[in-house]
C-alpha cells in the first residue's frame, strides 16, 4: 500500500528544506510561498504564484493531480509524466496512476503506463493482470 499523499508531498518538503546546513541558514524568500501553495493545491484552494523553476513546482503539480486522481484523463497523466520524466516526483504520481488505472480496470492505459521496477509488489500483480486482459 501507497504511503499517504500528504506524508510524500510534506516529506518531500522536509527533504527539500533540510537538503543541508548552507540552505538552513540561507532561506530563500520564495520558501514559505512555496508550502502555502503545496498546501493550497493539496486542498484544492487557489495557487499562489510561484517561480516556474522552484524545486517544488512539480511536487505541487503531483498534489493537483494526486487530489483528483479519480478524474484525471491518460492525457493529463502523460503530460505530467512527460514533464518531470527522470524525476522522484514522476515515479511518485506514475505509482499512484498506475493503482487509479488498475482500480478503474484500465488495461491497455495500465500497460502504457507501466514502467519495470515501479512501485510495490501490489502493483506488478496489477501489471501482470494487464497482460492477461490485454
Amino acid at each position: 500500500m501507497l504511503p499517504p499523499p500528504r506524508f510524500l508531498l510534506s516529506a518531500a518538503l522536509a527533504l527539500y528544506l533540510s537538503a543541508s546546513a548552507a540552505a538552513l541558514a540561507q532561506v530563500r524568500p520564495d520558501d514559505d510561498l512555496a508550502r502555502r501553495a503545496l498546501t493550497a493545491a493539496e486542498i484544492g484552494q487557489p495557487i499562489p504564484p510561484l517561480r516556474a523553476d522552484h524545486p517544488l513546482q512539480g511536487w505541487i503539480g503531483h498534489a493537483r493531480l494526486n487530489r483528483d486522481i479519480g478524474t484525471v484523463t491518460p492525457a493529463q497523466a502523460q503530460d505530467f509524466l512527460d514533464r518531470h520524466r527522470g524525476q522522484a516526483v514522476a515515479a511518485t504520481f506514475r505509482a499512484a496512476w498506475l493503482a487509479e488505472l488498475a482500480k478503474r480496470k484500465d488495461w491497455v492505459t495500465f500497460r502504457a503506463a507501466w514502467v519495470p521496477g515501479t512501485g510495490t509488489a501490489t502493483l506488478a500483480c496489477h501489471e501482470l493482470e494487464a497482460r492477461l486482459r490485454t
